[in-house]
Parts: structure tokens; C-alpha cells; sequence
């Protein structure tokens, strides 16, 4: 008996807090329509090559689409991207120039007027049951 219960109690982990975080985005542009895209990675996306995002919610624009609920996250460290497609087409459109059309942004230390120090800078602790972030999203033609 003990030999089957030992490798249970070894492996079994108790279930982890999870937590909920509620993000407000100031300068949305809900008069031009679309979706608005928000995707959370962990802090392990730093060393790996895969951009895979551990949680992804795509809303509607609508007036009743903000605040955004993200829901189930464990304690970490995340980074969390914003993307307003505007024409639904599911990736971002650039200029010629390779200067984005739509609005985007990040969490963290980011501002539309200077270039991010590195990824690290885009991290939020999320460590309390409800925690709150604003952002402001990056627009073609308007400086933040």
C-alpha cells in the first residue's frame, strides 16, 4: 500500500491561487469599430522562441466591451498585449513605412513616445485576487 500511496503524495501538488485581473484601455477608439484583441503571456515567453499566449480573449467593440475580466491566473509575472483590429483581418496592419495602422499597446513600463528598454519592462506582478491595470493604446498619427 504505501508503495502506491508514496509516488501519489510525491507528485500531488495542492491547486494553485488563481486570480483575476481587470484591464481598462483609456483612449479605445470605439467609433472605428472592429475587435479588440488581448493576449496575456508568462514570464517564460522571455526565453522562448514560441509566442504562444497562456490566456487570449477577442472582443467586439461595443460600449459595454470595457472593462476586460481575465480570469484563472495564477500568481506570476505577465505580459499583456493589446490590439485593436480594426478591420478584423486578425494581424496588424502597417504603413509602408512598417509603422503600425492599428492601435496596439502593452503592459508594463510602455509609453508611445519612446522605444522599450527590453520585454522585461512590459511585466506586471499579478499577486492579489483583483488587480487593476490601465493602458493606453498606441494610434497612428497621435502622440501619447
Amino acid at each position: 500500500m504505501l508503495s502506491i500511496l508514496l509516488p501519489l503524495w510525491l507528485f500531488w501538488q495542492p491547486p494553485l491561487e488563481e486570480y483575476q485581473a481587470i484591464i481598462t484601455i483609456n483612449n479605445l477608439r470605439f467609433e472605428e469599430g472592429g475587435s479588440l484583441k488581448i493576449q496575456v503571456f508568462d514570464q517564460a515567453i522571455l526565453a522562448d522562441d514560441e509566442l504562444v499566449p497562456v490566456l487570449e480573449k477577442v472582443l467586439d467593440i461595443s460600449d459595454d466591451c470595457l472593462p476586460v475580466v481575465l480570469d484563472g491566473l495564477p500568481s506570476g509575472d505577465y505580459l499583456i498585449a493589446v490590439f485593436h483590429d480594426v478591420n478584423e483581418n486578425g494581424k496588424m496592419d502597417y504603413s509602408f513605412f512598417g509603422s503600425p495602422r492599428e492601435g496596439y499597446g502593452f503592459s508594463g513600463d510602455f509609453s508611445c513616445t519612446k522605444k522599450s528598454r527590453s520585454p522585461q519592462s512590459h511585466l506586471v506582478k499579478l499577486q492579489q485576487d483583483l488587480q487593476h491595470f490601465d493602458m493606453e493604446l498606441c494610434y497612428a498619427g497621435t502622440e501619447q
